[in-house]
């Protein structure tokens, strides 16, 4: 059964889908956790890499002296590669509430984040450099812009300067920068 469900997934062939959705429910009800998450990891087209894998690793109880079903499932999935959108999210949000920039920092730098606008505005709430370098990697100029006049104007207002005189300055200043690209 091991060989037809690699060799399935391999040739993405079809029927395989129905292999890895059983296998995985199966190392679930033994409580095979470890190797759910493997089975996730190799899922064709990711196709148990979604909301719905993580609530049920994120609702199964914990085991006593073992890491949480849910971050024993990030943890596969981080020695295989890259997390998708969402699983980078959800594994950001724990990681943020607990002030981990060091991981944070370490899986970015390893490229095991997939960056977006919705991981840099998470982030933001920890690090701005981070979430610069987010931004920056989604190539969001707009959310990037937004973000830094966001931080500018409260820089500004907490030192109670004239904001309406400041934008018209910096409106009149990108415009005539905009005027000789």
């Amino acid at each position: 059964r091991s060989l037809a469900l690699k060799l399935s997934s391999r040739l993405n062939l079809p029927g395989a889908d129905d292999m890895y959705m059983q296998q995985f429910e199966a190392l679930l009800a033994a409580g095979n956790i470890k190797g759910a998450a493997e089975i996730a990891a190799r899922s064709p087209r990711g196709i148990l890499r979604n909301a719905e894998t993580i609530a049920r690793f994120q609702r199964m109880p914990a085991t006593p002296g073992q890491h949480p079903p849910v971050l024993q499932y990030f943890q596969v999935l981080l020695s295989k590669g890259r997390l998708n959108k969402l699983e980078s999210i959800e594994l950001a949000r724990p990681v943020v509430k607990q002030g981990k920039t060091p991981l944070l920092t370490k899986w970015i730098t390893e490229n095991k984040l997939e960056p977006s606008a919705e991981l840099g505005d998470l982030v933001s709430q920890l690090d701005v450099k981070i979430a610069v370098r987010i931004y920056k990697e989604v190539r969001s100029l707009s959310l990037s812009l937004s973000f830094f006049f966001f931080f500018f104007s409260i820089y500004f207002f907490e030192r109670d300067v004239d904001m309406m005189s400041l934008l018209i300055h910096l409106h009149v200043s990108m415009r005539f920068s905009l005027s000789l690209i």
